[in-house]
């Protein structure tokens, strides 16, 4: 009958194709969650604060305002030139003064580390715990997609990575580490 081949089904999404190869993956509210902690745990330091920068440069016009204001108000020309280098002298002392402390102390500043995510071109890195690294190789030998990798960065060190797998606009995570310690990885049926 011609309308025999009018047969409605639904679409394959990616937690079926994975489904078929026995692999559950990572919820990504687990992501979500691991993202928040890690954000909470390498936050930026105090120094780096937005209003810090500002206070220190306000409190440092203000004390060059208050000795050029007592420099000049004697009105003899020598005196106010005097004045007004010992003012400025006086500036780069306060800021020598807050460098030395930060560095006698041994203060390391950080700023907010940031969130880099950038397609794998292959996928063969030995840093990967072998977990995470079995099923990735898995789900690229049977599917097609793109394999992104998203890390927790600050100053060029990597502190957090995860794997997520790309295919036609879904998402799924295939696994979270740190160092060789997994965090959580796609569960194999």
């Amino acid at each position: 009958m011609p309308f025999d081949a009018a047969v409605l089904s639904k679409p394959i999404t990616l937690h079926d194709h994975l489904a078929l190869l026995g692999i559950t993956p990572v919820p990504m509210d687990t992501l979500i969650e691991h993202k928040k902690a890690q954000d909470r745990l390498y936050k930026a330091h105090w120094i780096t604060k937005r209003w810090l920068p500002f206070a220190l440069f306000g409190i440092q016009l203000a004390a060059f305002e208050f000795l050029v204001n007592a420099a000049t108000t004697s009105g003899h020309f020598v005196p106010s030139v005097i004045g007004l280098v010992m003012a400025m002298l006086a500036t780069i002392m306060w800021v020598g003064v807050i460098g030395a402390f930060l560095s006698l102390l041994n203060v390391k500043v950080y700023g907010k580390p940031e969130w880099v995510h950038f397609p794998a071109q292959s996928f063969h890195d030995f840093m990967v715990p072998a977990p995470i690294r079995d099923v990735v190789r898995e789900v690229r030998r049977n599917l097609p997609g793109t394999l992104i990798i998203g890390e927790l960065r600050r100053r060029e060190v990597v502190l957090d990575p995860y794997v997520l797998f790309v295919r036609d606009g879904e998402t799924v995570c295939l696994g979270i580490w740190i160092d060789q310690h997994v965090i959580a990885c796609a569960d194999r049926i």
